[in-house]
């Protein structure tokens, strides 16, 4: 953001641009990552525009633009905060930080260990496996025998295509 209130971005080899609602190409990379890696953020910046969801191109816009202003600094022209798959959050200046509702939902949240391509009970009991619980243990948090923790862990590591103990590298940051 600059000073002026603006967003700006600079696309690959291009020239600083201004956001708007015409910024199509930024508008879905966000929303794509958020869709994928923030899911409950997502969700949350939805219900808070639910009123401008007739206009899609602007409901769509709304959102990435609380987001943006929400979590990227002023002054950089968002250029290093999207890498790839993945968000360089930077702490903003907010007169409602520590009392806002949505930080660390909306501001400055924080990413579920999800992998996409594993189910959410996968997902569940692969993140207590990484983390160092044995599978008795899980078997007993999760009200599952012994057999089925591992089996759910194995599946897990085959759709991957790793080892069990190549699991972390999904899990862990």
């Amino acid at each position: 953001m600059w000073p002026d209130g603006k967003i700006m971005y600079k696309p690959a080899g291009g020239e600083a641009k201004e956001f708007t609602e015409k910024s199509t190409e930024v508008i879905e990379e966000v929303r794509r990552i958020l869709v994928k890696r923030y899911p409950q953020t997502y969700a949350e910046l939805k219900k808070m525009y639910e009123r401008s969801r007739a206009n899609h191109t602007f409901y769509n816009y709304i959102i990435i633009e609380r987001f943006i202003r929400c979590n990227f600094a002023s002054h950089d022209g968002l250029a290093d905060d999207i890498d790839g798959d993945k968000f360089n959050f930077e702490e903003v200046s907010c007169p409602l930080r520590g009392r806002c509702r949505h930080e660390g939902v909306v501001c400055m949240p924080k990413a579920p260990k999800i992998v996409p391509e594993l189910s959410p009970e996968q997902n569940r009991i692969c993140q207590m496996y990484v983390e160092g619980m044995d599978i008795a243990e899980i078997a007993r948090n999760t009200y599952k025998s012994e057999s089925t923790v591992n089996n759910q862990i194995a599946a897990a590591a085959k759709t991957l295509g790793c080892k069990r103990h190549e699991l972390a590298k999904y899990f862990l940051s």
